[in-house]
């Protein structure tokens, strides 16, 4: 009889263990990339989308670059303890690891059984037999009777675990899923290294919609495995992603239940506004000037001077208490800097309320309406709609006023998102066009995309890298700046992309500094994994923009590979606080959840962390 070599004294049990959550269930009261993702037709990562969109995107762009230059998932920086070869540790490998899988088989010539191990061995080869006939009922006697040998005899020995996880085979064909998880924890309890009866015993637990525990479970046979089965690998990311959707929802329902707000990121909401130069709102902003007192002000007047200070609380209501009182010729612009600021707080059925009742007011004006058409086409990318749909509003806004440049802005972008560089190309020259050939905004993105373009053409060609760091640094512009030290990044030009960010920091520019100190942070655990100036950089950032969720994401990312659980924590429920939508939380929500599970389960294994975060 075959046997495989066992796990250290301390991964090991002499009796059976109980299942053990070691993933706290995050309550929907704390607060909180999704079916269609933005970024599905582009080779783009995120940070460089976030940096030229207009428009809300579902994850923040620091955090998604960083971990995605991660070999191994986020926290699993350790490895399988001494003691057999990683093969040993994911038992039974190649013996058929899915649902259904016919239990190990040991061939043995037919004799009468005469010692306790030999009719042990005889009960679990029928057992044996009788699964792969598909006789489930009359296999599960078998091993039970194998399992009952053994137990009245004390027989606790790696076989008797075997029989135990055939015996939960037997019983998830059976759809006995509660004794599917009882045989596996008993399987478990017996040896803590194995790996198949943690992915069946996962499967049965997010049949009973376990889904922490079958996470937890599935990251646990993906370690023991040293993450090499494919079957294991893809089923966690559909088990994250289900786990991840299902908190985000019940995060968001419980806030709108209990009417709250996120805080908004200044950093974000300047990002947003950055790609209207055509906005009313400004227009109307600039009617009131700098020197009013604010007791001179009326409502709507007070919600425009609120939103340019950052005071955003206040807009929605004093939008409304206007609205309550205005007549009808009147309503065009309370409306649309409210649906603006619901757009902003991720509450889209009432953005659309407004901007709706603007975009076919006759009340409003050209740009007004051109306005509210570009955000209602916006919101469309927030709701995940397919990008024909949102190009096809654009257009109509285009044939409704074909002089206004913010609507080819942001076709360009939308364009982009959608990996149609010539005509993103072409809509941003246009935009250039109307807005007079001197905009340093569109120039640079002009020379981004041209770079991108024929680098696509000839990858191995770096001749237009140095054309763009050339075009780049002539404009001088802060924004494009962040843009080639990002490039540089994505390259590992470490050099480089720490003298283009530098040179980005502007003296009174706190939005924007936010950006550029979460990528210095970044850098610099990229560069040196020196989380102690990370950490400052951070704070720089944070204190730049309290808000600002990817500075908040990355340090929750830094807690989790430094194995501080409560920090991480505490960073994650800040995350949840700032989240605006169901599909900006998916992300975050796996991030944190993988890290808080191959935390608990390297733990449990008794695995040593070998990470450079890691405290001593």
């Amino acid at each position: 009889m075959s046997r495989r070599a066992t796990l250290p004294r301390a991964l090991s049990s002499s009796t059976p263990e109980p299942i053990k959550t070691a993933m706290p269930a995050v309550t929907p009261s704390i607060a909180s990339t999704s079916t269609w993702s933005l970024s599905s037709p582009s080779t783009w990562p995120k940070w460089l989308i976030a940096l030229v969109i207009g428009v809300p995107l579902t994850v923040g762009g620091a955090y998604w670059y960083y971990s995605q230059q991660k070999k191994r998932p986020v926290g699993m920086k350790r490895s399988i303890p001494s003691g057999g070869s990683k093969a040993q540790h994911g038992r039974h490998l190649g013996a058929g690891d899915s649902a259904g899988s016919t239990p190990v088989f040991s061939p043995m010539k037919f004799q009468e059984p005469k010692t306790l191990v030999e009719k042990i061995a005889y009960l679990k080869n029928e057992g044996n037999k009788l699964f792969r006939d598909k006789r489930y009922m009359d296999a599960k006697k078998s091993y039970t009777e194998a399992i009952e040998l053994a137990m009245q005899s004390n027989y606790k020995d790696l076989d008797l675990a075997q029989n135990l996880q055939n015996r939960a085979a037997c019983n998830e064909q059976l759809k006995h899923f509660e004794e599917v998880v009882a045989d596996c924890s008993a399987a478990i309890g017996i040896d803590k290294g194995y790996a198949k009866a943690y992915a069946r015993r996962s499967r049965a637990l997010e049949r009973a919609g376990k889904l922490h525990e079958a996470v937890y479970d599935l990251v646990a046979a993906s370690i023991l495995t040293s993450f090499q089965n494919d079957d294991y690998r893809q089923r966690s990311e559909k088990l994250l992603n289900d786990l991840a959707k299902k908190i985000s929802h019940d995060v968001m329902k419980e806030r709108k239940a209990g009417n709250h707000r996120p805080k908004l990121s200044r950093t974000f909401v300047h990002q947003f506004n950055h790609g209207f130069t055509q906005d009313p709102l400004k227009a109307e902003l600039e009617k009131i000037g700098q020197s009013q007192d604010e007791t001179d002000l009326s409502r709507i007047q007070l919600a425009l001077v609120s939103l340019d200070k950052g005071n955003y609380d206040r807009v929605i209501g004093l939008c409304t208490e206007t609205l309550d009182t205005c007549p009808a010729d009147q309503r065009t612009i309370p409306r649309l800097l409210r649906g603006t600021m619901h757009f902003l707080y991720g509450n889209t059925t009432e953005a659309k309320t407004d901007l709706i009742y603007v975009a076919q007011s006759d009340h409003a004006t050209l740009k007004e309406k051109s306005n509210a058409r570009i955000k209602l086409a916006c919101l469309l990318l927030q709701d995940q709609v397919m990008p024909d749909e949102v190009l096809s509003r654009l257009n109509d806004a285009a044939e409704l006023d074909p002089s206004n440049p913010d609507i080819f802005f942001h076709k360009a972008q939308c364009y982009m998102l959608f990996n149609q560089f010539e005509e993103c190309l072409k809509d941003f020259r246009k935009c250039r066009e109307l807005q007079g050939n001197n905009n340093s905004t569109c120039t640079f993105h002009i020379a981004h995309i041209e770079f991108r373009i024929r680098m696509s053409q000839n990858p191995s060609d770096m001749r237009p890298f140095a054309t763009l760091e050339e075009q780049i640094s002539t404009l001088g512009s802060s924004e494009a700046f962040v843009l080639l030290g990002q490039l540089y990044l994505e390259m590992k030009d470490f050099e480089k992309a720490e003298i283009f960010y530098k040179r980005a920091l502007l003296p009174n520019d706190d939005s924007h500094n936010a950006v550029v100190f979460t990528q210095q942070a970044m850098l610099e655990m990229m560069w040196h994994e020196n989380k102690d100036v990370a950490q400052t950089l951070l704070a720089k950032a944070l204190l730049a923009d309290p808000n600002y969720s990817p500075a908040v994401e990355l340090i929750m990312d830094l807690e989790l590979q430094a194995g501080n659980m409560e920090a991480a924590k505490e960073h994650y429920q800040r995350c949840l606080d700032l989240a605006k939508s169901e599909a900006e939380l998916v992300s975050v929500v796996q991030a944190y959840q993988i890290g808080e599970a191959g935390h608990a389960v390297y733990a449990n294994l008794g695995i040593e962390d070998q990470s450079p975060l890691r405290n001593p």
